[in-house]
C-alpha cells in the first residue's frame, strides 16, 4: 500500500505507542500506517458512510484489526484518557464545531492539518487549553501544508506567534524557509490588494510581514 508524503508527515509528529483517534478518517490510510509503522492503537472515524466503507476495505486488505466507527466528530466514540487526535484535511471552522465538547478534556495531544486560517486554529486550542510543541511546514504536489501538534498544558502567545506560529517561526530547515518565503510573497500579494483607504488593514499586514523578514 502506498502512503503519501502528508500522511507520512502527519504520522511523524504522532508518538509511538500512543492510543490514537482519527477524526475524518477518510481511506483509514493514516490508521493503517500507524499500526504498521508507529505501534498505535487507533480507531477511525468519520461521519461519512463511504469513507467509512473505504476504509473498512483497506483496513481488510492489510489484515489488521482497526475499529472504526461511524461518528459526526466525537459523537459515537469512547474516549481513553490521555489519548491522542488526528484532525486532517477539514477547515478551521469546521474543526472548531467538532471541538465544541467536553470529551476533548480526555484528549493529552491533539495533530491538526486544518486546510485554512491557521491563526483561529491556534487562537482556539489556547484558549481549551493546549500549547504547541511543535509544528512542521512542507509542501506535497505543489500544495503548503501545516501540521501543529498540540499538548495539554498552557503558553502565552502573542499575535505574531499565532500568526506565524511561535515553532515554525523560528525553524531553519529547508522546508520551513521554502515556506517563509512563500508567506512572504503571499503577504506582499495581499498588501498590495489592499485600497489606500483601509490604513489599518494595511498596516497590519506591513507588521506582520515585517516581523516575517526578521525571521527568514
Amino acid at each position: 500500500m502506498t502512503f503519501s508524503k502528508r500522511i507520512k508527515k502527519i504520522a511523524s509528529l504522532v508518538d509511538s505507542g500512543a492510543h490514537v483517534i482519527d477524526i475524518g478518517c477518510d481511506h483509514g490510510l493514516l490508521d493503517i500506517y500507524l499500526t504498521l509503522h508507529n505501534k498505535n492503537k487507533c480507531i477511525a472515524s468519520d461521519i461519512n458512510k463511504n469513507a467509512i466503507q473505504n476504509a473498512i476495505n483497506n483496513i481488510k486488505k492489510e489484515n489488521l484489526n482497526i475499529p472504526t466507527i461511524l461518528s459526526n466528530g466525537f459523537d459515537n466514540i469512547d474516549i481513553k484518557n490521555m489519548s491522542t487526535c488526528v484532525i486532517a484535511g477539514m477547515g478551521t471552522n469546521t474543526i472548531k464545531e467538532i471541538l465544541n465538547t467536553d470529551k476533548i478534556n480526555l484528549i493529552d495531544t491533539f495533530i491538526i492539518q486544518t486546510n485554512n486560517d491557521y491563526y483561529l486554529l491556534r487562537k482556539i486550542l489556547m484558549n481549551k487549553g493546549y500549547y504547541i510543541e511543535d509544528e512542521i511546514a512542507f509542501v506535497d504536489k505543489k500544495i503548503w501544508y501545516i501540521i501543529i501538534k498540540f499538548k495539554k498544558g498552557y503558553r502565552k502567545y502573542n499575535k505574531i506567534d499565532l500568526y506565524l506560529g511561535p515553532i515554525l517561526q523560528n525553524k531553519n530547515d529547508e522546508d520551513t524557509i521554502a515556506y517563509k518565503n512563500y508567506l512572504y510573497s503571499k503577504y506582499n500579494d495581499i498588501l498590495s490588494k489592499i485600497p489606500n483607504k483601509y490604513i489599518i488593514k494595511k498596516l497590519q499586514i506591513k507588521y506582520l510581514i515585517n516581523k516575517l523578514k526578521q525571521k527568514m
